[in-house]
């Protein structure tokens, strides 16, 4: 075999024993060098303004039928291919320029649209998956970031120990124990409300979400969800209903408000985890 580059960008393969032209291809950028494979099978070519070296397969060896080159015609016109990664340079810049505005154009489209393609299928949320599994597993999360006390320090003894005398006999009396600062703080706090009024009530946290559920402003209270970090998440779905400060009908407005996201079949994920924390909490 024997390779001719040509300074248009084409390549010419000849069969040295016949004789005669059997393949002509042309790139849009040429060919700066090329080598054949030991076995004939590949042929290796660079190319100008490219830093990768392309391989192509030599179809006279993969293609029965054109085993015998001499019993095939010579080629007309040259076969126009375009290396992987190459291009012509005269539209590169711009059809760079047009990929990445639809590509983002298509992104925001994607990003905004929650509606499922088919009845049958579901959305995902567009949060990392570790947010709604931090919200679901609250409780292990802060058995493993809950903070290690340090060993506290043993009571040093008196330098003079104290004595008493039954009769003439003396002996020690035991050092009496220090009330510690936890038990101080527990009997100071002992006689105070721990139920919050005005601006600083718990309360507050979840009125949002609970006004929203009564306004049967649905998507207005997932979004409220969404917003809110895990540990507000669990506030606001434990406050409905009358044993959290809240009213009866709030549960069911809840029941309504999951029924709705999930014959929307949207944020599958996150409605899941919020609705386990529901049926958890009530």
């Amino acid at each position: 075999w024997l390779g001719a580059v040509l300074r248009d960008g084409g390549l010419r393969i000849y069969d040295l024993p016949a004789a005669r032209c059997i393949d002509s291809f042309a790139f849009a950028r040429p060919a700066l060098s090329l080598c054949f494979a030991p076995s004939g099978a590949f042929l290796l070519t660079s190319h100008a303004k490219g830093n990768s070296i392309q391989t192509w397969a030599n179809k006279f060896l993969f293609d029965p039928s054109q085993s015998v080159p001499m019993l095939q015609s010579e080629p007309g016109a040259p076969i126009r291919i375009d290396e992987p990664g190459g291009g012509a340079e005269s539209d590169s810049d711009n059809e760079e320029g047009e990929l990445e505005e639809n590509t983002s154009k298509k992104e925001q489209a994607g990003a905004a649209d929650t509606k499922p393609l088919e009845p049958q299928l579901v959305t995902l949320s567009d949060v990392p998956p570790q947010k709604w599994l931090a919200t679901l597993h609250l409780d292990l999360v802060k058995e493993r970031n809950k903070p290690k006390q340090a060993p506290k320090p043993l009571p040093s003894a008196p330098f003079f120990l104290p004595t008493a005398h039954d009769g003439v006999t003396p002996r020690f009396i035991a050092p009496q124990a220090e009330e510690s600062e936890d038990e101080a703080a527990a009997a100071k706090n002992e006689n105070l409300s721990h139920v919050l009024k005005g601006d600083r009530s718990v309360s507050v946290i979840g009125s949002d979400f609970q006004a929203r559920l009564r306004k049967e402003d649905y998507d207005g209270a997932l979004a409220f969800l969404k917003s809110q970090t895990p540990s507000g998440v669990h506030l606001a779905i434990e406050e409905l209903g009358p044993f959290a400060s809240g009213e009866e009908g709030e549960l069911a407005s809840g029941l309504r408000f999951f029924l709705h996201h999930l014959s929307q079949a949207h944020f599958a994920d996150e409605v899941q985890v919020f609705l386990s924390i529901f049926l958890q909490a009530h």
